[in-house]
């Protein structure tokens, strides 16, 4: 902020009387830049964003199509062994489904409470003494293959196979959404969290957020009581989620939320969890599912996209992990703002596209592509936004 000539207010005292002398000022004022622009300087330099006089935003950035972040959040319970196996047994056609982008694989669990590995948002370790899976080179070369057995060890877990037998088990108090807050809030996670591209959480859980739903909105279907030790806390709510990712996350990036669940209203694969003995009872994902087919006013809050919603009594998750697959790998880019009138240009410095590749922005404020455009592709943006 520049200012000139500046006098103020400036009190006299004469006798007993305090008395103001007014001066005059005149102030140039510098429009101060939005969050949303500070923090996409932050993720791509300097430079990204400038603030006009005016107000209004310039972007100029460069990103490549084909960036993911994937978070898998593990009910690990004593009874999702089997589920468990479930996934471990279709990650290899799911990752050779995603091969051509450049990935990040994280896993953590619902389990908040204690801060042992995995848990209250930290990311198991694979065995291989990393807790991030890659694929930077976008083939499917060793480190493609390699990775396929980690994931497979590492979401089957070992102390939901030993509960209740085993010398403890994780926690029935489900709680994925905390989870997901928790593992954007450690600082030691921020790598896993790249500044453009796109995020999806996976969630596999047979009962809902805190159990039942915690009595959240929509989690009255599961119906009965709830406990006063069940009741959802503000981690436990979707809102707070996206609001959290808001806060952390990059405004280019996008979010979806895949879930495989009971669906709420599915009546049959809620009656079959309830069957299995042990004291084990299902509960319909209501708060999964608020986050996979979110409302208007959830999408509002941060840019979450529709995502996807299995069922987690399917014999096997071939269908489940194929669209989650597929929802990947069709490319979208997420801008911070909408562009003003015919200041988008869309550039692609490295060449390699067809001569009648065409974009288009939708109400989400992505480009779309047509045709779809391939992983890896250098995109160049640069347009305003008031």
């Amino acid at each position: 902020m520049k200012m000139e000539r500046i006098r103020a207010w400036a009190p006299l005292l004469v006798g007993s009387t305090l008395w103001m002398a007014l001066g005059c000022s005149k102030v140039d004022f510098q429009a101060l830049p939005p969050d949303s622009c500070i923090s996409m300087n932050q993720a791509y330099g300097d430079g990204t964003c400038v603030v006009s006089s005016g107000g209004s935003q310039s972007y100029n950035y460069q990103v490549v199509s084909g960036d993911v972040d994937i978070l898998f959040i593990d009910d690990n319970s004593g009874s999702m062994y089997t589920e468990q196996r479930k996934m471990a047994d279709q990650f290899p056609g799911f990752l050779d489904g995603i091969s051509k982008l450049s990935y990040n694989i994280a896993i953590t669990s619902t389990d908040v409470d204690d801060l042992a590995e995995g848990k209250d948002g930290q990311f198991f370790n694979f065995g291989n003494g990393k807790k991030i899976l890659t694929n930077s080179s976008r083939v499917k070369d060793q480190t493609h293959s390699q990775n396929i057995p980690l994931f497979q060890n590492t979401i089957k877990r070992q102390e939901t196979l030993d509960c209740p037998n085993g010398p403890s088990c994780p926690s029935g108090d489900e709680r994925g959404i905390y989870a997901a807050i928790r593992s954007l809030e450690r600082v030691e996670n921020r790598d896993f969290f790249r500044p453009g591209g796109h995020l999806a959480l996976v969630i596999l859980s047979d009962e809902d957020e805190r159990s039942s739903g915690g009595g959240a909105p929509g989690s009255e279907i599961n119906g009965g009581a709830i406990s006063s030790n069940y009741l959802a806390q503000d981690k436990d709510k979707p809102e707070t989620f996206l609001a959290t990712a808001r806060e952390i996350l990059s405004p280019g990036k996008s979010i979806s939320v895949h879930s495989i669940i009971i669906r709420p209203g599915d009546t049959s694969c809620h009656a079959s969890q309830n069957s299995q003995g042990g004291g084990v009872k299902g509960f319909y994902g209501t708060q999964y599912a608020r986050l996979s087919q979110p409302s208007s006013d959830l999408k509002s809050i941060a840019p979450l996209k529709t995502g996807t919603v299995g069922n987690i009594c399917s014999s096997n998750y071939t269908r489940e992990m194929g669209e989650i697959a597929q929802y990947l790998t069709t490319a979208k880019i997420q801008l911070p703002c909408k562009p003003d009138d015919g200041s988008l240009s869309v550039t692609y410095p490295n060449g390699g596209v067809p001569s009648n590749q065409s974009v288009s922005l939708n109400a989400s404020q992505e480009l779309e592509f047509t045709p779809s455009i391939e992983a890896g592709t250098q995109i160049q943006l640069s347009f305003t936004c008031k």
